[in-house]
């Protein structure tokens, strides 16, 4: 199995892993324990990052230059936020500062966004079959839409979603 292979399997798996940490905090909603949630938010943390690093090694020769410059600075954007998210699971609150916080939640929030799109665009280039296809663009949206909704106050009242990442922006 050839890199380019390797590097689109597991953006598929990703996305997937993803979209099910997702679900679970939609679906436990307000019922879910905050440790719990702390956890969760730290596993997607730590696997975004995990993600660009492992993005970077596979497709380093085959991704476009500039792409490149782009996981590694969205990358070196969600390490911050990936170091605090940890430090607030262990119970080390390093959020006192509210400027460095808002900034760092978020740079987390776009470098998801980032994330999401390369993972959606190597999922898609894993089989020619349109509906699986499909099915990555979709999983992909609603992890987009799931980011972007907490910024849409219209939207947001309505349909509460939990914040994944460390409690920035308040």
């Amino acid at each position: 199995m050839d890199k380019k292979r390797i590097a689109n399997s597991l953006s598929a798996f990703v996305l997937l892993a993803f979209a099910v940490i997702w679900l679970v905090y939609l679906c436990a909603g307000d019922r879910m324990d905050p440790v719990v949630a702390q956890r969760l938010s730290m596993a997607v943390s730590l696997l975004s990052l995990v993600t660009y690093v492992i993005k970077l090694v596979f497709s380093y020769n085959i991704m476009p230059k500039w792409l490149v410059i782009i996981l590694m600075i969205a990358m070196f954007g969600t390490i911050p936020a990936t170091l605090i998210d940890v430090l607030q699971a262990s119970g080390i609150d390093l959020t006192l500062f509210p400027l460095i916080r808002d900034i760092f939640y978020i740079s987390q929030k776009i470098t998801y966004i980032v994330l999401y799109i390369v993972l959606i665009s190597n999922a898609c280039q894993l089989t020619e079959s349109w509906i699986f296809r499909i099915v990555f663009v979709i999983i992909g949206l609603f992890l987009i839409f799931c980011v972007v909704v907490e910024w849409i106050p219209s939207i947001a009242e309505h349909l509460p979603v939990p914040l994944i990442g460390f409690k920035g922006a308040v």
